[in-house]
């Protein structure tokens, strides 16, 4: 006589479900840790969580504008290395970043390193605090911004650094702005503002 194949009861249902469900909060728990990922159009990056890793971003394909924003509740805080490194190379049409949210961006190296090598304005805007040189063991500025393609513009509430606040170089065509409301804490900048009729 054949026998019956066996009951699975309430119990085995249970450790099943249970199991099933483990699976699906590890899976979403790599998701909610994405760091800068790609949104939208080519180019385009939002960062979300909270991270310790360097967020190193170019756009794709290199003709691309980059352009950079944060999500609320996104911050990062690195013991080695720059926070933010941003480029784009000679066939970028320009680079953006813009944090809304009051976020928090340490760096033991830059907070925020910025290259425009493109054609295209650099704009950078920070309403939280920003800060370089974090550990104290090495010399940072909170924002370094390098331009070679249009104008230059940085909009921040509070930087920090253990060089400067804030380093502007601007090599483009355009003109280099930097505004800062009265309650930033950046303790200096240094805005060098050069103009060449190449790149080089």
């Amino acid at each position: 006589m054949t026998g019956a194949p066996p009951s699975h009861g309430p119990r085995h249902r249970l450790l099943l479900s249970t199991a099933m469900l483990g699976t699906l909060c590890l899976g979403y728990g790599r998701r909610v840790y994405a760091d800068c990922a790609p949104s939208g159009p080519a180019g385009a990056y939002a960062c979300s969580g909270s991270t310790t890793t360097t967020q190193s971003l170019s756009p794709a394909p290199a003709a691309a504008p980059l352009v950079v924003t944060t999500t609320p509740g996104f911050g990062i805080t690195t013991t080695t290395g720059d926070a933010f490194d941003l480029s784009t190379t000679a066939a970028g049409t320009g680079l953006g970043f813009t944090d809304a949210y009051v976020s928090t961006i340490s760096g033991n190296g830059y907070g925020i390193n910025a290259t425009n090598l493109g054609a295209g304005n650099l704009t950078i805007t920070a309403t939280g605090s920003v800060s370089g040189g974090a550990l104290q063991s090495v010399t940072a500025s909170g924002i370094q911004a390098k331009n070679y393609g249009a104008g230059l513009t940085i909009s921040a509430v509070g930087v920090i650094g253990t060089n400067y606040g804030i380093s502007a170089l601007n090599k483009g065509s355009g003109a280099l702005r930097s505004r800062r409301p009265a309650r930033s804490t950046a303790n200096t900048i240094r805005a060098l503002r050069q103009k060449t009729t190449a790149r080089r």
